[in-house]
């Protein structure tokens, strides 16, 4: 029963759920304004993409499983993964988006571009790196009003730990690296 449970949660609370959360937040504080519709799609299409992408690796079985848990066949995926963020970020620059938004996006692919190269030495947890980057980006959106939501961290940890995805530092290291980041560019 505790297994079934962790994969529930590991799958609630995956990368793309909290992608999506993220620009719930940004949408609600009007960070799309004036662009509406085409940036949302524009979020959903790279989303998507990533997405999609990582299906096509586990169909030509250089991914054996979604949660990518070898950290050898993550190298392919994130680095596709930072070139479709950074593509973001360029065309949002070009938009003239919102600065707030352009930051939050920025901080987004830094985050994922040092889990990258971490990644070529140690496996570190990305469920736990995305969960804990969005909904601390959340909170700074809307000044820190939904706190609440930081229960979900203790849940994908004990998740990922039960279903022996992760170590303990492989957790806990991607929450420091999180919390290096975040407070030194916030």
């Amino acid at each position: 029963m505790k297994t079934y449970i962790a994969r529930m949660i590991s799958a609630l609370l995956s990368p793309p759920v909290f992608a999506l959360m993220f620009l719930s937040a940004a949408y609600k504080k009007g960070l799309f304004e004036g662009k509406g519709w085409w940036l949302l799609s524009l979020f959903i299409a790279t989303l998507l993409l990533a997405v999609f992408t990582l299906f096509a690796l586990i169909k030509l079985k250089k991914v054996s499983d979604l949660d990518i848990t070898r950290r050898e066949e993550r190298y392919w995926f994130l680095s596709l993964l930072n070139c479709l963020v950074f593509g973001l970020l360029v065309i949002l620059y070009l938009m003239q988006v919102k600065e707030l938004l352009l930051q939050q996006v920025f901080i987004i692919w830094i985050i994922l571009a040092i889990s990258t190269v971490i990644t070529f030495f140690y496996k570190i947890s990305l469920h736990m790196t995305f969960a804990y980057t969005f909904l601390f980006l959340m909170n700074v959106l809307h000044g820190f009003s939904l706190w609440y939501l930081f229960v979900m961290i203790p849940l994908v940890y004990w998740s990922r730990f039960h279903l022996r995805k992760h170590t303990h530092g492989q957790l806990i290291a991607a929450v420091l690296l999180d919390s290096i980041v975040l407070f030194a560019v916030l």
